[in-house]
């Protein structure tokens, strides 16, 4: 009897920790309207969902085939990039801004089997539907692995010459503002190793209350005095759409990491574009000895250390001096 009345009391108990979810602010309604949504039917499940993105123009009408595509991390989304786009837009003459599957306003399924390999390719099929043919890649965080992966399909492409020019993605650069570089030197919140497990992953993100998603966000916003409401925006954009409940299934990623990360490295090695990396150096995550060892591991890769106190989100503590940084990868590679 005991055993049948938890099946009932359990998900009580969810709900009652995690309802009502807590309302999208005003900074995240502003930005839903002046985005637009994309269909993408997934290879994987046969089902169609909604991607949201940002396509907005620049400043710099010299360069008219100049795009940029951005790339968020976890967990806010295409907002991450807002303080920098005042200085990017006087560097490009478009910017798209899309949001991965599973994030931010874009559709959350809880049980989808998340990839890195499907993010890429949602994001080249938007921009073969947004008529973009050749584009720069500027990416954060996760972004970075959906970037990776971007570049190593270029490489495919490029290898096996079964593209036509006219129809096939040219990427012109890569660059990673905190990425994820080496598992073995990362550090790691617990949840994260557990999230994605089974059962635990499932229960994790139906019982995890705002305490408790707001207190492991903490290491990812270094600034005290932009800290905090990032962290209630963050709060909110994982519970959009249930956003929480896909957690388990988003986390896959650790495991690709694992799998893949040397496949990644080979790729930015074996490239024939530019490709870049920005570090705050006080990032919680990504610390100075992995990224030491990606500047060995690729030697080719422009390289930018920011301010000591600099931490996992220059996009949001030093967006001036990240755009500088990208900006000066342009100029010294003389990119056009």
């Amino acid at each position: 009897m005991a055993f049948h009345l938890s099946f009932v009391l359990l998900p009580l108990v969810a709900v009652y920790l995690t309802w009502p979810a807590p309302p999208l602010p005003d900074y995240a309604l502003s930005h839903l309207q002046r985005g637009n949504f994309f269909w993408f039917k997934s290879s994987q499940t046969g089902l169609s969902h909604r991607i949201f993105y940002i396509d907005t123009l620049g400043d710099d009408d010299s360069a008219t085939d100049r795009t940029l595509l951005l790339l968020h991390g976890f967990p806010i989304g295409s907002m991450d990039w807002n303080m920098m786009l005042p200085g990017l837009r006087k560097l490009y003459r478009r910017i798209i801004a899309p949001e991965q599957l599973g994030f931010g306003f874009s559709d959350k399924p809880a049980f989808h089997p998340y990839t890195m390999d499907e993010q890429s390719e949602i994001f080249e099929s938007l921009l073969r539907c947004l008529g973009v043919d050749s584009v720069h890649v500027l990416s954060h965080d996760t972004g970075a692995l959906v970037g990776q992966q971007m570049v190593l399909r270029f490489n495919r492409r490029r290898q096996q010459q079964a593209s036509n020019s006219k129809t096939s993605l040219q990427l012109l650069s890569f660059t990673s503002i905190n990425g994820p570089l080496h598992l073995h030197l990362d550090n790691q919140l617990a949840v994260q190793y557990v999230i994605h497990l089974p059962v635990v992953g499932v229960v994790l993100s139906a019982f995890g209350f705002e305490a408790f998603y707001r207190h492991n966000l903490r290491p990812m916003f270094g600034h005290e005095d932009v800290g905090e409401w990032i962290k209630q925006l963050g709060y909110a954009m994982l519970r959009h759409h249930d956003g929480h409940l896909a957690l388990p299934k988003v986390f896959h990623y650790m495991k690709e990491r694992d799998l893949y990360e040397s496949d990644w490295i080979r790729a930015l090695n074996a490239t024939s574009i530019p490709v870049a990396y920005i570090f705050g150096p006080a990032d919680f995550f990504h610390v100075r000895a992995g990224f030491e060892l990606y500047r060995r591991e690729v030697p080719h890769s422009h390289t930018t250390v920011l301010q000591d106190h600099v931490g996992h989100s220059p996009l949001w503590e030093s967006p001036q001096a990240a755009v500088q940084a990208h900006r000066e990868f342009l100029r010294q590679k003389t990119l056009t």
